[in-house]
């Protein structure tokens, strides 16, 4: 019977090489994920958006819902490229040169075989002719498969310039284009008649520019988007297999194109949107409403969508008379869209600061958001007292404004505070006195922010965080200006005086960020390293801890009690539960940087960053991995997946995998059912011998499946929980 049990097991983990993990973290804003999208496409009714952190997301609703998916290939890496191949069928290609194919519309997705290079410079583009014909570039390089990329794809050829472009008319005849640069530079075409064994080389047009679009709508009729700061970005047109191209209608430029078929074509540029139904003779422009477009598809000349830079999604069913918003902007990262703050004053009322002139407030413990307009520009700073007694700080004009709030954030009475910008933040020790701190600036009030005066310190500090223990005794921390040293001062009578207690040299491993005190004793610094205190700020010292790459920036952490504490940074989190000793990486859907970290207890949890990132966790987070480390410096002869030691365990077992090559690596926990509960290891790694931590603490005993694959290898090991 358990051999059933293990035979059925390992046929649902090879059935499906895509199962749905669980969602450790989920998207509260923006709708519906916040990583960069560049490209979208439709097919198998559904529309798709891929991009950053190896994000699929899709909609058969026109965006009432959506799918998503984030780190398809591992949390650094990007799709950079794919192909529709059929309604079905897509291919993707990545930053890491990894392929990802689905041939059920999207709802799985398989790996096909990575493309080896010395250096990874991301897959630029991908054309199959047929199930097992195959073509793929990438900086310079031009590869083919005869087996579906099941195998080692084979270089054809190498060529002088970048590669920016390829398509294929049938299994011999093709194109691929090559980057000329912004000054000088002339870009090439290039054909092959024999399946890529010779190319032939094409001047186009003499003239410094660069290919952005290439299509062939069929054997004959093709496409090209060319041109440069000089002379525009032109569309031009082949009717003869490429032999000659000649530039369509009169002065139009673009920014983007979709080619639909030989006489109907879309295109914009900035806020203008043109379409053609005589093949580029004669367009149509009418003007809408976004702000450069970075990509357009279309499934008929009535009914398309635009991307645009600050991530939204627009679709339009009349040719572009109307268009309707179905994605939230993310700001493309921009200093309006970056969320800085959380501040709760419970754990069901908290507010976020930090996107444009309002703060977001929630009743439910992060479930939802409510926006508060504040009277200012540029909120940066937020601290409540309680649920109805609020400041925020930003600027107007570029002087800097404190406003207040007695209703919970229904309205706002703003106060001045200086002429100076200084990317404010506030922080008040009881409702009569609060401070305004940033670039080498201090302000205070003892009157509820109805005043405000400059206050002086012993060094001139650009003021990164202020924490008070209660309304007595706080702790502030800095850099010097010039001198780049890092200082820790601290007051005991409300800020009326403050004294510096702790200071070190600003290099990798001791800057003083942000300031988090666990109870009145005991309080930590995070930055580029950790330092901590047990007596209430009084006296410093600097942590020397294991689990966090030397170099690596911790803009913010959160303690829960003395021993557990969560820290963030970019694109990734870590725990403790030693004091800060030693921490364990997790994962959380996005590349960005986490500016703000919130943890109730042990299980629910908030994160706010760059792009408009806010994410919620109702289960800790996930599993956080201990250090993937290499074991032995030996050479590996052949790809193995050992078995689990201790085993059984209770909670925590360690693997190793051996690779002989560099290559790209799943390691996956699944439970009985075959249902995916841990991503242990998603990312190319050089050849070797690894050994990675199994942490099972949040779950029960019991049966369980780890499973490493890479190109080409597969194997699945069982693994018991006894507790």
């Amino acid at each position: 019977m358990r051999k059933l049990i293990l035979l059925a097991c390992l046929f649902l983990l090879s059935a499906n090489l895509h199962l749905s993990a669980q969602q450790d973290w989920y998207w509260k804003s923006p709708n519906p994920q916040g990583n960069r999208i560049n490209q979208i496409f439709t097919g198998n009714n559904k529309l798709f958006g891929i991009g950053e952190c190896s994000t699929v997301i899709s909609t058969s609703n026109a965006g009432a819902s959506w799918n998503v998916i984030n780190r398809l290939t591992g949390p650094e890496d990007n799709i950079t490229a794919f192909q529709k191949y059929d309604e079905n069928t897509y291919y993707l290609g990545t930053k890491y040169n990894g392929m990802r194919k689905t041939t059920n519309g999207g709802v799985n997705w398989t790996g096909i075989s990575v493309i080896y290079e010395s250096s990874s410079t991301g897959i630029r583009g991908i054309a199959f002719t047929s199930a097992s014909i195959g073509y793929v570039i990438t900086y310079k390089n031009i590869y083919k498969t005869t087996n579906g990329g099941s195998s080692p794809w084979n270089l054809l050829t190498t060529l002088p310039d970048e590669l920016t472009s390829i398509n294929f008319i049938d299994n011999n005849t093709g194109f691929v284009t090559t980057m000329g640069g912004m000054e000088g530079g002339v870009s090439t075409l290039y054909k092959t008649t024999n399946g890529g064994l010779n190319w032939t080389s094409q001047i186009f047009n003499g003239w410094a520019g660069n290919f952005r679009i290439l299509k062939f709508v069929n054997a004959n009729t093709g496409f090209i988007q060319y041109g440069g700061f000089a002379n525009g970005s032109r569309l031009y047109k082949t009717t003869n297999q490429g032999l000659n191209w000649t530039i369509t209608g009169t002065s139009e430029v673009f920014g983007r194109i979709f080619i639909f078929d030989e006489n109907n074509i879309a295109g914009t540029d900035y806020n203008d949107f043109k379409s053609s139904t005589d093949g580029g003779a004669t367009w149509i422009i009418k003007t809408q409403p976004y702000l450069e477009p970075i990509d357009l598809y279309f499934e008929s000349i009535q009914k398309g969508y635009v991307l645009d830079k600050n991530n939204r999604i627009s679709i339009t069913q009349n040719s572009g008379d109307n268009w309707a918003q179905i994605t939230e902007p993310n700001g493309n990262g921009s200093a309006s869209d970056v969320l800085k703050v959380i501040d709760f004053v419970n754990n069901n009322t908290g507010y976020i600061a930090g996107r444009n002139n309002k703060i977001k407030e929630t009743t439910n413990g992060g479930e939802t958001w409510t926006e508060y307009e504040t009277g200012l520009e540029g909120v940066s700073g937020v601290d409540f007292l309680d649920v109805n007694t609020g400041f925020v700080s930003g600027n107007s004009a570029w002087h800097v404004y404190v406003s207040k709030t007695t209703n919970g954030g229904a309205s706002f009475t703003p106060a001045y505070v200086s002429d100076d910008y200084i990317g404010t933040k506030v922080k008040f020790a009881n409702v009569n006195t609060g401070f305004v701190y940033g670039y080498y600036k201090f302000f205070g009030t003892t009157n509820g922010g109805v005043n405000w005066q400059a206050v002086t310190l012993q060094d001139d500090l650009d003021i990164y965080s202020i924490q008070f223990i209660n309304e007595n005794t706080g702790m502030l921390c800095g850099r010097v200006n010039q001198s780049f040293v890092n200082k820790v001062y601290r007051t005991t009578n409300s800020g009326a005086s403050w004294i510096p207690v702790y200071s070190t040299p600003n290099s990798l491993g001791n800057t003083l960020y942000k300031i988090k005190m666990v109870n009145d004793t005991k309080g930590y610094i995070c930055g580029y390293g950790i330092s901590t205190t047990t007596n209430g700020g009084a006296n410093w010292y600097q942590l020397y801890i294991t689990g966090i790459p030397q170099g690596t920036f911790i803009s913010s952490m959160d303690f829960i009690n003395e021993q557990t504490g969560y820290a963030a940074g970019t694109g990734v989190t870590y725990k403790t539960t030693d004091g800060g000793s030693h921490w364990g990486t997790g994962s959380i859907p996005t590349q960005a940087r986490i500016e703000d970290i919130k943890f109730f207890n042990a299980s629910t949890g908030i994160i706010v960053g760059d792009f408009g990132v806010n994410l919620k966790t109702t289960n800790g987070g996930g599993i956080f991995v201990s250090a993937i480390t290499q074991v032995g410096n030996s050479v590996v002869s052949d790809y193995q997946l050992h078995q689990n030691f201790p085993n059984p365990f209770n909670p925590v077992t360690n693997i190793q995998f051996d690779i002989p090559k560099g290559d790209f690596v799943d390691l996956k926990v699944y439970d009985i059912l075959g249902k995916e509960i841990e991503n242990l290891v998603s990312e190319f790694k050089s050849a070797g011998s690894y050994m990675v931590t199994f942490d099972a603490s949040r779950f029960g005993s019991g049966v369980f499946f780890y499973r490493m694959k890479t190109n080409g290898f597969i194997q699945t090991k069982r693994m018991v929980i006894v507790k």
